[in-house]
């Protein structure tokens, strides 16, 4: 057994892994030439800017191997888990989810999900620093972009990689957390397709935490800090490429398409019990919401989480908000995303004229 050392190894690691398993070409495409790869990588490989853009760039691909690559001992470990996942991977292809659901009976799951900037990351953080046994510096559990469900926002090209990487969350959580009866998950990526992680968690108690929050706001909060929202002209929410419309478009009009995207996402994919069950936060009432869930998982109260975010107070920010959020164009998409949460017999506590 051995350490892997470096990008090349996880090339001709997963090349191998392509070919003993026959697993769905595009779940590895991107290894299928290891020797080019390592030609092209080690050309590129001292100049940073143009690194850092390979790597996204195959990173786009399968992250989750990038984040396992830094969480396991050795090669060894590395193989024994993507074999497993891809095995699961063809059972739940074929209808056969006994063994998958298997890994999730008897735990808890909190899954954090709504767009970016509405106060997903804070809840998430206290309520892991709260439950024992999570660790911090896991990537396969803290890194918000694994799975990367995200690509399956209006495309299911890549449903087969969200698949897989799924079943490797779920491997891992089954390996290094076997004992561990809570697991707290924020994904960006899960509101697109929420329907296979439902069904893949039937027989584990599923605690759903929607943040929300007003599309003005979240697109202010973006512009002063980083700037996660996707309306660049070349967004994972139209996978390749996106169309014309949509590169001519203002920002505004980018960030309400994506804001209604992803919420009536959400809406349309939970089921009926997680609907009863979803705890809706609006902006601002976070720390309310971490005592209820903690209450719930502890089965009484969480004394240390008083004190904890006494030392991290939510803190709502000030900010000056063009006249534009308040036009009838704004208005118009929040009252038809509301309207749409009401037909599924939930309710969106965003008021188009309310801006936080």
């Amino acid at each position: 057994m051995r350490p892997i050392n470096n990008l090349t190894e996880l090339y001709a690691i997963s090349k191998r892994i392509y070919e003993s398993l026959k697993t769905p070409s595009a779940v590895v495409e991107y290894v299928k030439s290891p020797n080019k790869a390592k030609e092209k990588y080690n050309q590129i490989r001292k100049e940073t800017r143009l690194k850092k853009e390979f790597e996204l760039k195959i990173g786009k691909r399968l992250s989750s191997h990038w984040a396992l690559v830094r969480m396991v001992k050795d090669e060894d470990e590395f193989i024994k888990i993507c074999r497993k996942a891809f095995r699961l991977t063809k059972s739940y292809k074929s209808g056969k989810l006994k063994q998958i659901r298997k890994i999730s009976q008897g735990k808890e799951f909190i899954i954090i999900i709504g767009s970016e900037r509405t106060g997903g990351s804070y809840v998430k953080h206290h309520l892991v620093n709260n439950i024992s046994g999570l660790t911090t510096n896991d990537e396969m559990i803290i890194q918000e972009g694994i799975p990367e469900f995200k690509f399956l926002a209006n495309s299911s090209k890549h449903h087969d990689n969200c698949l897989y990487q799924l079943m490797l969350w779920l491997v891992w959580i089954d390996m290094k957390y076997k004992n561990q009866t809570t697991i707290v998950k924020k994904s960006a990526g899960f509101p697109y397709a929420y329907r296979i992680v439902q069904s893949l968690l039937a027989r584990a108690k599923l605690t759903t935490i929607i943040t929300t929050r007003h599309p003005g706001a979240i697109y202010r909060s973006s512009v002063e800090g980083p700037k996660v929202i996707p309306i660049g002209r070349s967004s994972y929410l139209f996978g390749e490429r996106a169309p014309e419309w949509w590169r001519k478009a203002g920002k505004f009009t980018r960030v309400l398409h994506f804001w209604h995207l992803i919420y009536g996402k959400i809406a349309t994919n939970l089921d009926e019990n997680t609907k009863q069950d979803a705890n809706v936060i609006r902006y601002g009432n976070q720390e309310d919401a971490i005592k209820k869930v903690l209450r719930n998982v502890t089965d009484g109260n969480a004394p240390s989480a008083e004190k904890d975010m006494e030392d991290d107070p939510f803190v709502l920010t000030k900010r000056n908000y063009s006249s534009f959020w308040t036009s009838r164009v704004s208005q118009s998409v929040i009252r038809d995303t509301k309207r749409l949460w009401q037909n599924q017999n939930m309710r969106l506590p965003i008021d188009p004229e309310n801006i936080k």
